[in-house]
C-alpha cells in the first residue's frame, strides 16, 4: 500500500455545501475528497502549463453516457427525417397527379366538339405554358378516346384538335 498522509482542511459551512452540491451534482467526483484532490490537481497543472489527460472512471462513464443520449437523438431525428422525405415525396406526387388532371380539364374545356383549335391558341386561352399543353394534348390524342388530333403542323405551325363526345 502507498503512503499517505491525512489533510485537514477547515472551510466555512456554506463553503462545504457548496463542495458537496458539487460532488452530489456531478458525475465526476465520487466524494468530497475526490473533488479536492481533482481540483488541486487540475489546479497544480494549469500553473504549470501542463494538462494532467487524466479523467475519472465517472466522467468517461458520463461522457459515454452522453454520447448514447446524442448518437440516440441523431437516429431518431434521421428516423424523422427519413419519414417526412417520404411523406413529402408522396405528397408532392398528389400534387403533381392532381395539377396534371386539372390541366387535361382546362384543355378539355377548351377544346371545341366540332371544328378545331391550335395547341397554342389552347395555352393562350387557359394561361398556361404551351409545351405543357402542347404535351399534355398530344398524350390525350394518343392516349385516350377524348381527343383527336385533326391536323399536322406545317412549318413549325400549330397542331389541330378536337374534342370527342
Amino acid at each position: 500500500m502507498a503512503d499517505r498522509k491525512r489533510v485537514n482542511l477547515t472551510v466555512s459551512p456554506a463553503q462545504k455545501e457548496r463542495w458537496d452540491d458539487a460532488v452530489a451534482e456531478s458525475p465526476e467526483y465520487s466524494s468530497l475528497s475526490d473533488l479536492i484532490r481533482t481540483s488541486v490537481a487540475h489546479e497544480l497543472a494549469d500553473e504549470a502549463g501542463e494538462d494532467t489527460g487524466e479523467v475519472s472512471p465517472r466522467t468517461a462513464e458520463a461522457n459515454t453516457e452522453a454520447l448514447e443520449k446524442v448518437t440516440d437523438s441523431l437516429a431518431r431525428m434521421e428516423s424523422t427525417l427519413s419519414s417526412l422525405d417520404e411523406r413529402i415525396g408522396s405528397l408532392e406526387q398528389e400534387v403533381n397527379a392532381s395539377e396534371k388532371t386539372n390541366l387535361k380539364n382546362e384543355i378539355f374545356k377548351v377544346l371545341p366538339p366540332s371544328g378545331n383549335i391550335g395547341d397554342v391558341e389552347v395555352a393562350q386561352r387557359i394561361n398556361r405554358d404551351e409545351k405543357e399543353v402542347i404535351n399534355t394534348l398530344s398524350r390525350l390524342a394518343d392516349q385516350t378516346g377524348m381527343v383527336e388530333r385533326v391536323g399536322k403542323p406545317e412549318h413549325d405551325g400549330p397542331t389541330y384538335y378536337k374534342r370527342l363526345d
